[in-house]
């Protein structure tokens, strides 16, 4: 709705869970291909995930509550096989997650997406 291109690219869900598993089914995975996500988070927001291991995608979970810094914890983890990285929800509400610092990165060839 709010910065949406078109109407085509707005999906109304019936709850989170639901809009998690939609998107993480949604991209072609290979095997090979790597996400990232921080440790620790709740299991609706991290089962999907995980089940992507099944299809041979390696999901490596970060420690971001180990550090002050935890944009960067993430990022050290992505290379160019990397296809997703899920930025924090559970711990780190209050803070803003840096959108120059990911566009950054997507920048590097990673190829990775928010």
């Amino acid at each position: 709705m709010i910065n949406a291109a078109s109407e085509i690219d707005i999906v109304l869900l019936k709850n989170t869970t639901e809009g998690i598993c939609t998107m993480v089914n949604g991209i072609d995975w290979r095997p090979g291909d790597n996400l990232v996500i921080p440790a620790g988070e709740f299991p609706s927001n991290r089962l999907p995930w995980l089940a992507l291991e099944r299809l041979g995608v390696e999901v490596r979970e970060v420690d971001i509550r180990s550090t002050d810094e935890p944009e960067h914890a993430i990022f050290a983890n992505m290379d160019e096989h990397t296809r997703q990285i899920k930025g924090p929800d559970t711990y780190l509400k209050d803070r803003k997650w840096p959108t120059p610092a990911i566009r950054h990165h997507q920048g590097r060839g990673t190829g990775a997406v928010q």
